[in-house]
């Protein structure tokens, strides 16, 4: 794994900080993998990380090449998230090939439980199909 990244900005910390500790763990995992995706495979090239709608946010900076990934917690849960946007065909493709590995939330979301390890390879492969999106198509 790559060495922790620094945050481009105090309030995307501050989010991440605002977790319950076991939600930040899991989600700063998503993190570092999203990272990890991006730096090995030179196509995607550089990520943003910023907020949109509230929820920390990656996409590469050059653009026409991948969709925006967000991360939060479900919402009064032990559940976490990595959300797509909805008018992508990612979570059809995401259904057809981990129906058995993972939780869906309608045409935006992966859900995961805070208390299951992540299936790194797997998270990591749907990560590169966001980051890759646009040049997929």
């Amino acid at each position: 794994m790559l060495a922790d990244k620094t945050f481009s900005d105090g309030k995307i910390q501050a989010i991440y900080d605002s977790y319950p500790d076991a939600i930040r763990e899991k989600l700063l995992l998503l993190r570092q993998l999203i990272y990890e995706v991006a730096e090995e495979n030179s196509e995607i090239g550089e990520l943003e990380e910023t907020l949109k709608w509230g929820q920390i946010s990656y996409l590469p900076k050059k653009r026409r090449v991948g969709t925006t990934i967000r991360l939060d917690q479900v919402k009064n849960s032990s559940l976490f998230a990595l959300y797509v946007p909805c008018s992508t065909s990612l979570l059809d493709t995401y259904r057809r090939m981990y129906a058995d590995q993972f939780v869906f939330e309608g045409d935006r979301a992966i859900h995961f439980d805070v208390d299951n390890a992540l299936p790194i390879e797997d998270v990591k492969h749907c990560i590169y199909l966001a980051l890759t999106y646009h040049l997929n198509k």
